[in-house]
């Protein structure tokens, strides 16, 4: 017989154990707590943090200028960018929802709601390049670099994005700013003139 407990077992007499009795203190049994049940998420935020370090460090080298310009939209109008992708967000699965019911918009419908989903999760990677970049200058700004910001930012956030109850928030605020931020600099490249500024150099 095996059990966990700080007391000796007391057994009444004429009571009859057949393989001995083995005891572990509570202090000596292994925690659960953090253990294997913690390691499919720590798993998980592992890679994905790789996962948006990779999406970053490819939007930088594929699209560099545009990458740029997200971000200083990001730094410039964060809250304005923020509110563009809540609204976004919200109208966006609407209008998709409007095609799906024509047998002409449904593939453009299905189109739209993965273009929305795969920028709404990108948008994180410019926030984390701004918020690299606010750090690397102020700590190390002799050797910045785009590639630089970007990764350290992206560790600064899958950091923020593990505080208890709070992560989810920070992360939805990081999803919706870059989400705005993205969609309003495509706005700007198509509508130049009604983005109320001059047309928008691609060199």
């Amino acid at each position: 017989m095996s059990y966990r407990s700080d007391a000796v077992a007391d057994v009444r007499e004429g009571a009859q154990i057949t393989g001995g009795v083995e005891r572990t203190s509570r202090a000596e049994a292994p925690s659960r707590v953090g253990g294997p049940n913690m390691r499919p998420f720590g798993g998980f935020h592992f890679f994905e943090t790789v996962w948006l370090l990779v999406l970053g460090l490819l939007a930088i080298a594929v699209a560099h200028r545009g990458t740029e310009e997200v971000v200083q939209r990001v730094s410039r109008r964060f809250g304005a960018s923020f509110l563009i992708g809540l609204v976004l967000v919200m109208v966006a699965p609407v209008a998709a929802l409007l095609l799906f019911v024509t047998i002409v918009g449904i593939p453009l419908s299905i189109t739209g709601i993965f273009v929305l989903l795969f920028t709404l999760y990108l948008g994180q990677v410019f926030v984390a390049a701004w918020l690299g970049g606010q750090i690397v200058r102020r700590v190390a700004p002799a050797t910045n670099t785009p590639y630089g910001e970007m990764a350290v930012g992206v560790l600064v956030l899958a950091i923020l994005f593990l505080i208890p109850g709070l992560g989810w928030v920070l992360r939805a605020i990081a999803a919706f700013a870059g989400f705005g931020a993205l969609w309003w600099v495509v706005y700007r490249r198509v509508f130049p003139a009604g983005a109320g500024g001059a047309p928008v150099s691609t060199a």
